[in-house]
């Protein structure tokens, strides 16, 4: 389940990813800014297999403050080798809320090889403005300053923030010309995949029977039958794979999911909670 690998496998990984609550500091006029609660992050580490071998690592982060404003992301590195020849893929991906839990944006990035594609996405009133670009031809020295530059699974999200954004900003100046955007419908999902474990605690704690979820990579919207499986959730859809996921909340209070699997033509693809790597918090 690795973009680029296969597209079954990419939309698992793309879409998943996990939480981290952003908010701006508050100022008072004349007076010294207060500091305000201290953010928390948390890391989440997570094994990746396809066809029962593994394939690479991910990381789900969240750090959230009391305006209830937050970003959902993912880093992972991808590594297969087979009879199509080597695969080294490091993929970027969040979807950032504002604290009402509404969608403000889509960021992702793949960066495979020599070539870098870069997909963004903004609600605009009832619709999303979707951007893509395919960026190709990137010297050896422009490629091995994105892979400096894009955090891998070992990075935490505040901690890679800044280099982040200085990766945008030399894509940006090798791109030139800016895609033209397409729009589409935008209030025909109830939660994008990422977002499930957040939509699950707003909720109770509980998933309902049906719902209609956004693929963040592909941008498509599949409404799955959801049904409860003791300790985890079975969701079934026309004409797509079953996916199985266990949700879990944190001792801190971050819902994240603890393990994801479903499948393809070619076995199962799993994701699943590292027992080495427990969430991180600072």
């Amino acid at each position: 389940m690795v973009v680029g690998l296969r597209p079954t496998c990419r939309r698992w990984i793309a879409g998943l990813s996990a939480l981290i609550w952003l908010a701006a500091a508050a100022t008072a006029a004349a007076k010294p800014p207060s500091a305000g609660p201290a953010p928390i992050e948390e890391s989440f580490v997570y094994q990746l297999a396809s066809a029962e071998d593994n394939i690479g690592e991910l990381r789900i982060g969240v750090v959230r403050q009391a305006s209830g404003a937050y970003l959902i992301f993912e880093h992972a590195q991808i590594h297969s080798a087979g009879w199509w020849g080597t695969v080294d893929i490091r993929s970027n991906y969040r979807e950032a809320y504002n604290r009402e839990h509404q969608l403000q944006q889509i960021d992702d990035k793949v960066l495979e090889g020599r070539a870098l594609r870069w997909t963004q996405v903004q609600p605009v009133a009832n619709h999303l403005r979707v951007c893509k670009a395919k960026i190709g031809g990137l010297s050896q020295t422009q490629q091995g300053r994105l892979r400096a530059l894009l955090p891998g699974p070992a990075e935490r999200y505040s901690v890679a923030a800044a280099n982040i954004a200085a990766a945008e900003q030399l894509l940006r100046a090798v791109r030139g010309e800016p895609c033209k955007p397409v729009y589409l419908n935008g209030k025909d999902f109830l939660s994008s995949l990422a977002n499930l474990p957040m939509y699950w605690f707003q909720r109770g704690r509980q998933l309902p029977p049906k719902i209609r979820l956004l693929d963040g990579e592909t941008l498509t919207v599949t409404e799955y039958q959801v049904s409860a499986q003791g300790n985890h959730y079975l969701l079934n859809a026309d004409g797509v794979k079953p996916i199985e996921l266990w949700l879990a909340l944190s001792e801190r209070g971050t819902p994240y999911f603890s393990r994801l699997q479903t499948a393809d033509d070619d076995g199962p693809i799993v994701i699943a909670l590292k027992p080495s790597a427990p969430a991180r918090a600072i």
